[in-house]
């Protein structure tokens, strides 16, 4: 398709064709396929972007006869009585139906023409890969989107065994857009028995952000998050359930209207390792406000009174509660008043006001105000005449204004009120100022103002002060208003006109410079802070070869001005940004500094939307810092390696070329971030680094520095920490350092745990008595600090829980075979158990990292479950919970969707274990464009941007050091790049586990049936190409031999007092071959 419109003799338009229709293929939606183009090729032409926007506009709204296609947006599976309610209420994926019911599949499409056009549904349904159902319908061009529900006939085409789950695969194909399909796995549980016989409830509770036991009662100005914990119990009528899903649902008590009922699911496994339970957890709901960071949670915002929590599991209603959410500011209310009022009497104490000193009040302006442009034009006219400022809208507005052309300058702010209109409004508040290159201040205006096109704008006219006669160089503008400067931004006048726009973003001067608001000499705080043995004698170097020089000034001695540039290299959270601050005044002491301000900057404040927006921002942000140091954050982000078009580079070089400007020196540049990164970027301009040699290096603070920071916040706070406390915040600070990455927060994560272990444990346990005491007021108690008591004692012993080491190491030596896995596990657990007795640090940066290689079906899921309870017992990662990634949720789909499956465990597993089950051999085959190795990089990649910590696992049938790792296993050598082999079971082996696998459903063999089932695993064996015997197997074939003697003894009236296998139960059980096929007898 694409041919009909590419010059496919233009090379250029040729790779494009090529590329659109690779993604286009893929089944990519619309909108992403065009973002994904304009990503690969920024520059193309508004012509060629035509050619692509055509292109898939035909591809994904025509259909096979020309015609206009549906869009196809979404599909969701139901219960058939369930087909009535809306769409977004179909949560579930498990299902329970009898004879005579069926599922649904609920497809939600769109006519991408409303209101012009029909358009046409073609969907098919399969099951298992075959089709069971069609679908043709035309959408009216009066219909927007509508949701249509199809059957699928399930019980007629899939033979589902009575009394039993299974799982099966659901597929909706969009016939008109080629690639468009939607599948779905979900399970059913098929048979006549209600599941309310076969579930019961074992617990459920709900909890508050901050809760740890059961709640009834909630209040809605202290909480954020709704928290569920629930456990069930199950017969095993089923068989055994490893995970399942319910569904949640709060309702107002007293109203039958559904449309203000949140629904929920929630994922249950048997995770605690009880037999016959499974439990979960999940976040409910957010009812603080809608945050990013967690995207799948609900927004939910309850009216104070009684809400119904119901819960079911397959449809059945399994609890029934209530609880009630309140508004009530009393509690709080009353602790902060009383804690007001000490600080007031602890002030008056320090300091006595002057009486006859009255101030008005700050008002931050942007509280007020919201800046939504800025317009600069050159009007024709001898004088300053504000009246005029608006006379020339309709001509471009200008950022560069050729000098022999300039007249009287307008300056038009444009700003949007939303607070306190009236003291925006009132009269000669406002003003604006005009500096020259020099920074000096050469005019000032009050701003006049008028209300256009719903928007505040204010004005005023410059070129009096130079008589209309402008001298070439760049000006700063500024608008100031309640003693802030509210706008900045830099024009140029020089030999051209240049028609542009300013960036809101850029000019806004909000929050951008750092106060120093702590009291004392700049010195003496910078030594009070923690760690940083380094940077503190560097300082002190410094001033020492500047005293130095000063004295050979005195003696008319050459001089040389120290280095001011430097790099601030080190992790968040370890004091740069305050150093930074304490530096400016240091330096601003010692007069290399006029000001020793700081502004802080990074690469999104630096880059805009408009053409060489770079170098007014850079112009902008060096003005600001005149007299002070200009901070840029993460400057690494400013090189993009192998993108020479990258707008990070052209910052560079603004900033290069101010660096070299020897007539201006009355500023600092410090470029901040990570060691590694910050080198790397460093080697691509050696200009910049030549020119920014002071390095500062920022060393991660350890567990008796963090608890000095928790000391110093204390004591800046008017607070002290109990005995107890104390050494529980050391337990909480100490696990917390054990399981940190690279963007653990250092001092920043310390200064997080106080604030909440003040505002919201302290607070709450002071809420409770009416009158504290002064103590009680300024005393932090052990249970203020946010660590389970059991968890602070362990760390407290040095951070390893035996008994939870031991408990996982007896279920691992249980299991059969796995002789490899069992000795490079018990070697590993010697190990950290050695170098933890010699206090070094057990893990590096970042995930610890698994590989399991073996076959389906030998273990690698019970491993990993293990190993997650040796990690935690060893407080490695903060919690055992596995998030699992089936291997078909990211081999076989798009790179967006494998990002976003990724993206997503990421985010769920946070400091427990992901584990990647990638081990089916049909995910290794070439048509899927994932390997393993992407999968890791991309892990690795996404691990970071989530400041993920914890472990990974990923299990897989081969490896590329399989060869290596098992030449090593033969010599004794077990762990080879963390890669664990599992081996096939051998005969016997595969014997033990159907032993366990009876033992459950106490069954014993007998030595008659144990000959035939040895000989038939045997010969499962010897075919292993033919049938894969691995543990699953034994499991699957233990349920057949149970089923076989529970037929028997209930077809015999007399009573068994022993379920035993006989002979005759297996003798079915006989080896065929026949046509590569296997099966019974």
């Amino acid at each position: 398709m694409p041919e009909n419109f590419f010059n496919l003799n233009n090379p250029f338009e040729k790779q494009v064709s090529e590329r659109l229709d690779e993604y286009l293929k893929r089944g990519l939606p619309h909108d992403m396929v065009l973002d994904m183009i304009g990503r690969d090729f920024p520059y193309m032409d508004s012509e060629v972007r035509d050619h692509c926007e055509n292109t898939a506009y035909l591809h994904h709204h025509t259909g096979e006869d020309g015609n206009i296609a549906a869009t196809f947006k979404r599909v969701a599976l139901l219960h058939g009585r369930f087909k009535d309610e809306p769409f977004y209420s179909h949560l579930g994926n498990k299902f329970h139906l009898r004879k005579g019911e069926d599922l649904f599949a609920a497809v939600q499409v769109e006519n991408p023409l409303y209101l012009y056009d029909k358009a046409n549904i073609h969907l098919t349904f399969h099951i298992d890969g075959k089709k069971v159902n069609e679908f043709r319908h035309v959408i009216a061009m009066e219909e927007r989107r509508n949701v249509y529900y199809v059957p699928l006939n399930i019980l007629d085409n899939v033979e589902l065994p009575e009394e039993a789950c299974s799982s099966i695969k659901v597929e909706v194909i969009d016939e008109n857009i080629k690639g468009n399909i939607h599948g779905i796995e979900p399970d059913i549980y098929y048979g006549e028995t209600d599941p309310s016989e076969v579930f019961t409830l074992h617990s459920l509770s709900i909890c508050s952000d901050y809760g740890y036991a059961d709640e009834d009662k909630f209040n809605l100005r202290q909480i954020e998050t709704l928290h569920l914990s629930v456990s069930v119990d199950h017969t095993g009528h089923y068989g055994m359930i490893d995970k399942i899903e319910g569904i949640v649902t709060i309702s107002p008590s007293d109203s039958a209207d559904k449309r203000n009922v949140l629904a929920r699911r929630v994922h249950l496994s048997d995770k605690d390792g009880i037999e016959g339970r499974i439990d979960g957890n999940e976040v409910l709901c957010n009812i603080s406000g809608i945050f990013s960071n967690i995207e799948s949670v609900p927004y939910f915002k309850p009216d104070p009174g009684k809400y119904t929590v119901r819960f079911f599991l397959l449809d059945a209603l399994l609890c029934s509660r209530e609880i009630e959410f309140i508004e009530s500011d009393e509690e709080v209310d009353e602790f902060n008043k009383l804690l007001d009022d000490f600080l007031k009497e602890m002030e008056s104490e320090i300091a006595e006001p002057d009486k006859g000193e009255t101030s008005e009040p700050e008002v931050d302006p942007f509280e007020c105000i919201e800046v939504v442009g800025l317009n600069l034009y050159n009007i024709n006219s001898s004088y300053d005449a504000a009246d005029r400022c608006l006379d020339d809208m309709m001509s471009l507005p200008q950022t560069a204004f050729a000098a022999d052309k300039l007249k009287m300058l307008s300056v038009i702010g444009k700003l949007k009120i939303i607070g306190n209109d009236s003291l925006v409004r009132a009269q000669n508040t406002m003003k604006w100022l005009i500096y020259d290159h020099t920074g000096r201040m050469v005019d000032c205006h009050p701003a006049q103002s008028q209300d256009i096109q719903n928007e505040y704008w204010v004005y005023a006219a410059f070129g009096d002060f130079c008589r209309q006669n402008w001298a070439e160089g760049s000006y700063r503008l500024e608008l100031q208003w309640q003693n802030s400067t509210v706008i900045c931004a830099v024009f140029k006048v020089g030999e051209i006109d240049v028609n542009s726009d300013y960036d809101p973003r850029l000019i806004i001067k909000k929050s951008v410079i750092v106060k120093d608001n702590i009291a004392g000499n700049s010195l003496a705080r910078l030594e009070k802070m923690a760690g940083l043995k380094g940077v503190k004698e560097k300082v002190h170097s410094l001033m020492n070869f500047h005293n130095l020089q000063k004295k050979r000034e005195e003696a008319g001695l050459p001089v040389k001005r120290p280095a001011l540039h430097a790099r601030f290299l080190g992790n968040p959270g370890t004091g740069k940004t305050t150093v930074a601050r304490l530096l400016g005044q240091i330096y601003k002491e010692m007069g290399l500094l006029s000001s020793g301000h700081v502004v802080l900057e990074e690469r999104k404040n630096l880059i805009g939307r408009y053409y060489d927006s770079e170098g007014q921002a850079v112009d902008n942000a060096l003005n600001r810092a005149k007299g002070g140091i200009l901070l840029i954050d993460e400057a690494y982000n400013l090189y993009v390696e192998n993108d020479d078009k990258d707008p990070g580079r052209r910052i560079l070089e603004y900033l290069l070329t101010a660096l070299a400007d020897e007539n201006n020196r009355d500023w600092m540049l410090i470029l901040a971030g990570y060691p590694k990164e910050m080198k790397t970027m460093l080697e691509s301009n050696p200009g910049i680094e030549s020119r920014v040699s002071e390095t500062f290096e920022f060393e991660d603070l350890n567990v008796d520095e963090l608890l000095q920071i928790a000391e110093l916040y204390c004591d800046d706070n008017k607070y002290e920490l109990s005995e107890e406390a104390r050494e529980r915040l050391k337990a909480v600070i100490t696990r917390d350092v054990a399981a940190k990455d690279k963007n653990f927060g250092n001092g920043r994560y310390v200064n997080k745990l106080m604030d909440t272990a003040i505002n919201t444990r302290m607070a709450s346990r002071l809420s409770k008595i009416v009158a504290p005491t002064y103590d009680q007021l300024v005393t932090i108690e052990a249970d203020d600090i946010p660590i389970d008591p059991a968890d602070a004692e362990r760390i407290a012993c040095e951070g390893f829980d035996d008994k939870v080491i031991d408990d996982a190491l007896k279920r691992l030596d249980a299991l059969v075979g796995l002789s490899k896995v069992k000795s490079a596990i018990h070697n590993f657990v010697n190990i950290s158990r050695f170098l933890n007795s010699q206090g070094e640090n057990i893990r590096g940066k970042g995930l610890l990292k698994w590989n399991f290689t073996g076959n389906t079906g030998t273990g690698k899921s019970t491993v990993a479950q293990i190993l997650a309870d040796i990690l935690k017992g060893m407080n490695l990662i903060q919690n055992n919970e596995l998030t699992e990634v089936k291997g078909e949720e990211i081999f076989n789909v798009s790179d967006y969707e494998c990002n976003e499956v990724i993206r997503a465990a990421v985010k769920r597993s946070r400091r427990g274990v992901l584990f990647i089950d990638g081990d089916a051999p049909e995910f290794r085959s070439s048509q899927y464009r994932m390997t393993s190795e992407q999968i890791r990089f991309k892990l690795a990649n996404l691990a970071s941007e989530e400041n993920a910590s914890g472990a990974l696992i990923i299990s897989e049938c081969s490896s590329s050091n399989l060869s290596i790792a098992n030449s090593l296993a033969a010599n004794g050598i077990y762990d080879f790049d963390h890669t664990f082999i599992f081996d096939d079971y051998t005969d016997d082996e595969l014997y033990g586990i159907l032993v366990q696998c009876l033992d459950k459903q106490k069954t014993r063999i007998s030595d008659e049936a144990e000959a035939i089932i040895r000989e038939y695993i045997g010969n499962l064996c010897a075919n292993r190409e033919l049938s894969f015997a691995n543990a699953r197997t034994m499991k699957n074939l233990s349920r057949a031999i149970f089923e076989t003697v529970i037929l028997r003894m209930s077809e015999n009236t007399a009573t068994q007092e022993e379920r035993i296998v006989l002979a005759k139960d297996v003798e079915s059980f006989v080896w065929k071959r026949l046509s590569n096929k296997i099966g019974f007898h």
